[in-house]
């Protein structure tokens, strides 16, 4: 059952990003996030009904509810699709991937959390990766829209992060985190239907086998099938091992993005991705204590002398 659920995360978070690329042509991105949330949050309604989760919450609580929806389940999402437009799928997981950089910088500046000094070196190997694997193509004027989805991306992963904080406050107050993805999703929904209708967005829709099997994909096994295996996979073997399968992903969506969208997987492009998975492996290793090791040291130096 571990294998299954691992697998089954990585594959799915892997694949999602070519779902994100078969979404895009004919319907505005904004309005596919509400089509594929609206889904989503009937899912997880009836998810919540069936298990009996606590869906009264004050009003305070559903401001953070909405934040949360805001940041991981709409906004983020939008500079993503937006991203997504010009580079390949692929890419732009990789990009995503440097989630675990911007996790660092909030909880440093947002839950004050100390910096590990390996995390940090892991954040700067993954930004030398991401150099690798961009800066040689950006060498035009031509190319400045591939820079620019570039900073789309970054800018919806890093809202991604804060999504991650608000989830962490959330269940911190004793949330399920059913409740709070029905509630976050409900209110994406609700928040992406108005951006659309402040835009003037069209509410078209595309009929092709491609546009809607990648749309139910995106909604049933990217934002409520994924999730759930992740969940159950920590609870069972733990956070620390469960999280590597950010390792992974990248992979799988590269893979996928060189079959289906023709992504040459240049030297670059290799070099890079194996610079920015090991600068995500020293991330998710267990911080080092150096005090702690200083007086194991120590410990070890006056028992050698003693014996001596």
């Amino acid at each position: 059952m571990n294998i299954f659920l691992y697998f089954a995360t990585v594959f799915i978070w892997g694949s999602t990003w070519l779902g994100i690329h078969y979404q895009l042509g004919n319907v505005d991105p904004a309005a596919s996030l509400f089509y594929r949330f609206m889904i989503a949050a009937l899912i997880m309604v009836f998810v919540s009904l069936f298990r009996r989760e606590n869906l009264v919450y004050t009003a305070r609580q559903n401001v953070l509810f909405a934040s949360q929806g805001v940041f991981l389940f709409s906004l983020n999402y939008w500079f993503i699709y937006q991203g997504t437009t010009v580079l390949d799928s692929g890419l732009v997981a990789l990009l995503f991937s440097t989630i675990a950089i911007m996790n660092i910088i909030n909880g440093k500046f947002i839950l004050r959390k100390q910096i590990d000094f390996v995390s940090l070196l892991g954040a700067v190997i993954g930004l030398i990766g991401i150099g690798v694997v961009f800066i040689p193509g950006i060498n035009k004027l031509s190319n400045i829209h591939e820079l620019g989805a570039v900073a789309l991306c970054l800018i919806g992963t890093y809202l991604s992060s804060l999504g991650n904080i608000m989830s962490g406050i959330n269940q911190s107050k004793g949330v399920s985190v059913i409740a709070s993805n029905t509630f976050s999703m409900i209110y994406a929904a609700l928040l992406l239907g108005v951006f659309c209708v402040a835009k003037g967005t069209q509410f078209n829709f595309d009929y092709s086998f491609t546009y809607i099997g990648s749309l139910f994909y995106l909604a049933i096994f990217g934002s409520v099938l994924a999730f759930y295996f992740y969940l159950t996979l920590l609870g069972r073997i733990g956070a620390d091992r469960a999280v590597y399968a950010m390792l992974v992903f990248p992979l799988v969506a590269l893979i996928l993005s060189s079959v289906f969208e023709g992504l040459n997987l240049s030297p670059n492009i290799v070099i890079g991705f194996s610079i920015v998975m090991a600068g995500n492996f020293l991330i998710l290793l267990k911080p080092i204590n150096v005090d702690a090791l200083y007086s194991r040291l120590m410990r070890c130096k006056k028992t050698d002398s003693h014996e001596a």
